[in-house]
């Protein structure tokens, strides 16, 4: 099998490797009269390439180098060594082509069996049909330009490589017209006369002939000899017309070559031992000749018309191809000067994405009139456009529909990864804002069996962590990454997944109440975004992670009290910058209102008055959000909008219409630090009860659908219901209803939550709060109710110094003193 791009790095590469440009240049491979080839490593694809790097820079070289790239470039065949890309570093050309990792054919003289060589010959000979039918000519074939590599079951897969004689047959010639170029041994007699007007495919039959009597007889041909009598009769008679001199009279195509060594290989007659006349173009009498010029009449009438319906299918079949080719060709340039420019220091992208975006337009109906045989190319074309304007559903639907058409690279593999996790996880959020419930696990699916192949070659790489974090194994799917990210820097979204992975575990330790295990898991979550967006600079997905995973920071850092604005002014400063690449970017639209939020949040939990940073943060919204809203941007609107009514109603002022609005587009947040939902309709039920309206029907919808289970509920909601129960003890108690029974569940809500985090101050205050409202209805125990309210204060003031129910414990235990 070829050698899988998603692969770890080499084992020859560290840091005292030389460095060209975007390639770190290893081992000699090969000398050759137009330069050396190396093995090298790609350090912005991540994948290990040999390098060939053009001795010398005079025009005849240059012309013939940049032909032999463009050349080869032409040709997709899993037969045919592939060119990745063409460079200049420093006025040094070079091509990096797929690394081949085995012997040629001439090395392998002697050792190959008779049924070997003949497969090897036969793909050879189909790889290079495909080449004829582009108009090209390779006229270099011969062993040492077929590569061999062991197949998983043991076999031989042949590559063609070194197109640098390849001659289009519809383009002026490229290299020296007047000259013999080629290699004597296997140059058939119109190559050797150096006349061009004749050169065909048929040359290059010749030359696979005079290949498969070296791979049989151990040297080239002679000018007569097809082989010695060690061969079979049927594979001489096979060479022996592949090395007819008169190109008439050799094998029609490189297909029908093929087809003769598979008769060959099943024990079939081979056409070629066939006789070469006709019988019936052997008249015995004269009524048989003239049945005979019958017949020729009749061919002579209708070959032209058949000449004619194949000449158009091939024209047809020919255009195609290269429209493929093409379309291939500049989404896979768009997607290197993306990656590059995505280095480069913060500028506006949306010129880029204009261009992408116009660019799709363009091909995408060429795409769909593609045959069945290329559509799969072309699909991976549009896939990987989609992907670079981060349209990530439309990517994974091309790059799906490339793999069911038959296009199974590795690339397409690694890009359908990265668009799967990207729809998996924008679908996970959607899940969880409409239920209420961490949605299922989106689980690999259908990429598992995308990913099979390249993953077995390379289980650690990025592709594994994709799946790692699809299935929810964060563990490994940060381990992996960052692995992946250390190998390969320049494949800086490694970072970002292990940001992610990262994240996923500190929301794990968060809802199990180790909340010191949460800071940390989500301080290493940034850092590891931090990483990642030194080298991908100007990369909107790595300030999104580096700004989501600060906010979870500062978010956690303002539950336990701590309000230090360092972070959150460093955040602002970076959100600020990072909208300069894109202010229509979503994911940065969300981040910018969110450190809002938590500014708020900030500002109130010091006394001051948030009213200006909830006014700019609406503002921002009504500006550049466009309908219809994503998840996070609906979360973010809610909670800005409860953050007004909160205020509205501490300050006696009518919280109703803030409440309306952040209802319109209310969901739960889980994907957050808590789930905010809960705590809104906690909002809504005690203005409600402020103004003399019963809270209870609001409360009961919520907790019926809550329906919490005191084991497995987190521990922040179990501290929301607890409120719930609080606030409606507090209307019972006020309408002469006993409040006993929302009393006790309260309590035991508050009790559960603070066993699961012992750190939680507000689950002490809620306890408070519980004490304080028994003690309305209960005035003869005012003392020691009073005694035991003042003591959760002291317990909670002992764990966080800010807090909303403490705020509420505080000043309800003044006013009763």
């Amino acid at each position: 099998m070829p050698t899988d791009p998603l692969q770890i790095q080499p084992d020859w590469l560290s840091a005292q490797s030389p460095r060209e440009g975007r390639y770190v240049i290893g081992p000699l491979l090969g000398q050759g009269g137009m330069g050396d080839v190396h093995e090298a490593w790609d350090v912005v694809l991540c994948r290990t390439v040999a390098l060939k790097v053009l001795k010398a820079i005079e025009p005849a070289a240059l012309i013939r180098f940049m032909h032999e790239a463009q050349i080869h470039a032409r040709v997709v065949h899993p037969n045919i060594c592939r060119v990745y890309d063409v460079d200049n570093y420093q006025g040094s050309l070079r091509v990096a082509m797929q690394l081949v990792r085995g012997p040629n054919l001439e090395q392998c003289r002697g050792e190959l069996s008779l049924r070997e060589v003949t497969v090897i010959m036969a793909l050879v000979a189909q790889a290079v049909h495909v080449v004829h039918r582009l108009n090209l000519v390779h006229r270099d074939l011969k062993p040492s330009n077929i590569l061999l590599e062991r197949d998983p079951e043991g076999g031989w897969t042949p590559f063609v490589c070194d197109f640098g004689l390849a001659m289009a047959l519809d383009e002026p010639a490229m290299t020296y017209t007047r000259g013999v170029n080629g290699t004597p041994a296997y140059m058939a007699p119109e190559q050797r006369h150096g006349d061009r007007d004749r050169i065909s495919a048929a040359t290059d039959v010749y030359a696979l002939g005079g290949t498969l009597h070296f791979a049989l007889a151990g040297s080239p041909p002679g000018l007569d000899a097809p082989a010695d009598q060690t061969v079979p009769r049927g594979m001489r008679c096979i060479i022996g017309k592949c090395l007819e001199a008169d190109p008439d009279l050799r094998y029609p195509s490189a297909a029908a070559l093929a087809e003769d060594l598979w008769r060959f290989q099943q024990g079939a007659p081979v056409l070629a031992a066939r006789r070469r006349v006709p019988p019936f173009l052997r008249p015995r009498s004269l009524k048989r000749f003239k049945a005979a010029l019958l017949v020729l009449a009749g061919a002579a009438v209708a070959a032209p018309l058949t000449y004619y319906r194949q000449s158009r299918v091939r024209e047809a079949e020919a255009g195609q191809m290269a429209l493929v080719h093409r379309i291939v060709v500049e989404a896979l340039t768009q997607s290197r000067e993306s990656r590059l420019e995505l280095t480069q220091p913060v500028h506006d992208l949306r010129p880029r994405y204009a261009r992408i975006r116009a660019w799709l337009e363009a091909e995408r109906q060429k795409v769909r009139g593609l045959a069945p045989r290329w559509s799969g190319q072309g699909h991976f074309a549009l896939g990987t456009a989609h992907g670079l304007a981060r349209d990530w559903n439309a990517a994974k639907a091309e790059l799906e529909m490339a793999w069911a058409d038959g296009f199974r690279d590795p690339e397409v593999a690694g890009q359908l990864a990265w668009a799967t996790l990207e729809v998996a996880r924008s679908a996970a959020e959607a899940a969880e804002f409409a239920g209420g419930v961490p949605a299922p696990a989106a689980g690999p699916g259908h990429a598992a069996g995308i990913l099979r192949e390249p993953l077995a070659q390379t289980p650690d790489g990025a592709p594994g962590a994709v799946l790692a974090f699809l299935a929810r194994d964060y563990q490994r799917g940060a381990a992996t990454s960052h692995a992946s990210f250390e190998a390969t820097p320049f494949r800086w979204e490694s970072a970002a997944l292990e940001s992610a992975c990262l994240m996923a575990l500190g929301r794990q330790e968060l809802e199990s109440g180790n909340l010191p295990g949460a800071k940390a898991r989500c301080r290493e979550a940034l850092a590891a975004a931090r990483a990642g967006l030194v080298i991908g600079e100007s990369d909107p997905a790595m300030y999104h992670a580096v700004l989501q995973a600060g906010r979870q920071v500062e978010a956690l850092d303002l539950d336990g009290g701590e309000l230090a604005p360092a972070l959150l002014q460093d955040l602002m400063v970076l959100c600020d910058k990072a909208l300069r690449l894109d202010p229509g970017d979503p994911g940065l639209q969300d981040d910018w209102l969110g450190l809002r939020w938590l500014q708020a949040r900030r500002l109130v939990l010091l006394g001051q008055d948030p009213a200006l940073v909830l006014e700019a943060a609406r503002v921002y919204l009504a500006t550049w959000g466009k309908d219809p809203l994503t998840v996070r941007l609906r979360a973010a609107r809610m909670l800005l909008w409860w953050q007004m009514a909160q205020q509205d109603l501490q300050r006696g002022r009518d919280p109703d219409p803030a409440l309306i609005e952040a209802l319109k587009t209310a969901g739960h947040t889980p994907f957050l630090d808590r789930d905010y939902f809960w705590e809104l309709l906690n909002s809504k039920a005690r203005a409600d009860a402020a103004r003399g309206v019963d809270p209870r029907p609001t409360l009961e919808a919520a907790m019926e659908r809550m329906a919490p289970d005191l084991h497995g509920s987190p521990w922040t909601l179990k501290e929301t219901l607890a409120d719930s129960w609080l606030i409606r003890a507090g209307w019972e108690a006020g309408h002469g209803l006993d409040p006993a029974a929302s009393l006790r569940n309260a309590r035991a809500l508050a009790e559960s939550a603070r066993a699961q985090n012992p750190d939680s101050g507000e689950a002490y205050a809620l306890e408070g709060l519980g004490f304080l409202q028994e003690l309305r209805a209960s005035p003869r125990d005012r003392a020691r109710l009073l005694v035991l309210a003042r003591e959760r204060l002291r317990l909670a003031m002992s764990r966080t110094s800010h807090g909303p129910c403490l705020a509420r414990l505080r000043r309800a235990i003044e006013e009763q003193t």
